[in-house]
């Protein structure tokens, strides 16, 4: 019988309730899906990808082939490495959290200059949040990123609810 040594035990049912509270593995996990997926449509959109079977394909060969594609910017592949890492320390360690260290490796991870207006402003005011408002600023500039180079911002946008205004 091989040793249980390396073997995580399963949570207890108040740790298990935790993890499905809204916490910061939903943040991470689903804002990782959402990446995921835009890439995956992304791809399978472009008649010039090699990639017949994209849910077969890691999420970082998805990145370089929207990049090799041009459906992505090259300079942006930083901070997709770095939005794969959290993930993966949220997908593998029952004890993941957004640590102080990776949301600020996560914020590094983007060039602020190349920004103007409502995104500069944005970056600085997730500068002064909390660190899970830095993380979650971030996943939300990756998916803008990949939306709007990679072709499916309109039709992201006019998928969104309509709301009326108030007199």
């Amino acid at each position: 019988m091989a040793s249980s040594r390396h073997r995580a035990e399963p949570p207890n049912l108040d740790r298990f309730l935790q993890f499905i509270a809204g916490d910061d593995l939903g943040l991470v996990l689903r804002s990782h899906l959402a990446l995921e997926v835009t890439l995956n449509a992304v791809i399978e959109a472009d008649t010039q990808s090699g990639i017949r079977d994209v849910e077969r394909v890691g999420f970082m060969a998805k990145v370089d082939e929207a990049t090799r594609l041009g459906r992505l910017p090259g300079d942006a592949r930083p901070s997709f490495v770095v939005a794969n890492k959290i993930r993966n320390d949220f997908a593998h360690r029952l004890d993941a959290r957004i640590t102080e260290e990776r949301a600020a490796e996560f914020l590094a991870s983007f060039d602020p200059t190349q920004w103007d207006g409502f995104m500069f402003r944005a970056h600085q005011a997730a500068v002064a949040g909390t660190t899970r408002d830095r993380v979650g600023f971030c996943y939300a500039t990756l998916f803008i990123i990949a939306a709007s180079y990679g072709g499916l911002i309109l039709e992201i946008l006019a998928s969104m609810p309509v709301q009326e205004n108030e007199p």
